[in-house]
């Protein structure tokens, strides 16, 4: 899934998601739609399109369904945004050094001995 930069009239900016396939994906378009409807600035839209390809992606891989969605996917979310938090963090040589030492680390804080 990508986030799309698209201009309308007024040389004004929306964003809208598309899918693997290249095609919109209707409800987050609906939803930005109505952000610029109800007079939301674009940098807001664009916040609101990338947070809802995290949870789109999210979605795709878990195969489902937004209009299905109960707590205990809420909170297997969070995991999952959690896990690709720390796996873009441990490609960084000098993130992978500090962070056992750091508030973010395992234990927070405390060194893991291998």
């Amino acid at each position: 899934m990508r986030v799309q930069e698209i201009l309308i009239e007024n040389n004004n900016k929306r964003y809208i998601l598309l899918n693997q396939e290249g095609f919109s994906v209707m409800p987050v378009m609906k939803y930005i739609k109505y952000l610029d409807k109800t007079g939301k600035s674009p940098n807001t839209q664009k916040t609101y399109c990338y947070s809802l390809k995290h949870f789109f992606t999210y979605l795709a891989e878990t195969n489902k369904d937004y209009k299905y969605i109960r707590l205990e996917d809420l909170v297997e979310f969070v995991g999952w945004l959690r896990m690709i938090i720390y796996k873009s963090l441990m490609k960084n040589p000098v993130i992978c050094r500090i962070f056992p030492y750091s508030a973010i680390g395992p234990l927070n804080g405390v060194r893991i001995v291998e």
